[in-house]
């Protein structure tokens, strides 16, 4: 099978480091759990071009070298990759490319064979959709934290696990997207 996995939020923790960053720096008091949208300018006062240019100061920051793996993902996706081809489709920006082919290196070593990056809420270059990459590679499963992605990439024959998270709690999933709490369970269904 092809699978294809985000980033953030399902490899590594980005959120968790994002928040902390924040808060220290904009002097806010945001949880992980009380976020109704991974998007914060979509509930705080601020643009989109606010978050973007913070998005790109907290990249220069050690908040956002020290991110950490999400709970049992290395283990899983070393079992997976053994009859499986692996694939990486992140809405990170190309900015970034470097650092995120590092930290995927050090923390998932031999696993993927390439990572696509959408480029979503870049300052330049050219943006594509999680949608476009899965069709392209011919996805059989998509593993994601975002509602909104999740349903872009409906196909047919794709099955798709949507992580559970504050911000995807309060959808209506249709039938092709399985809500899933850990990469345990990930494992179970697959």
């Amino acid at each position: 099978m092809k699978i294809a996995i985000d980033i953030d939020e399902v490899l590594g923790s980005f959120m968790p480091n994002f928040i902390k960053f924040y808060n220290d720096k904009y002097k806010t008091n945001l949880t992980m759990d009380e976020l109704p949208s991974y998007y914060l300018y979509n509930f705080l006062d601020v643009t989109k071009d606010d978050i973007t240019q913070r998005l790109h100061d907290f990249y220069k920051t050690n908040y956002f070298k020290d991110i950490k793996p999400i709970k049992d993902a290395q283990d899983s996706v070393k079992k997976l990759k053994e009859n499986n081809e692996l694939f990486i489709i992140t809405s990170r920006q190309n900015d970034i490319m470097e650092e995120t082919e590092r930290w995927v290196k050090e923390n998932f070593p031999n696993t993927f064979s390439r990572i696509y990056f959408t480029n979503n809420l870049a300052k330049t270059g050219e943006v594509k959709t999680k949608k476009e990459f899965c069709d392209l590679l011919n996805v059989d499963v998509l593993i994601e934290d975002s509602f909104e992605y999740c349903l872009e990439c409906i196909s047919p024959n794709r099955k798709i696990f949507l992580l559970d998270y504050s911000w995807n709690r309060n959808c209506n999933l249709p039938k092709e997207i399985t809500r899933v709490y850990s990469w345990k369970e990930i494992m179970e269904k697959i």
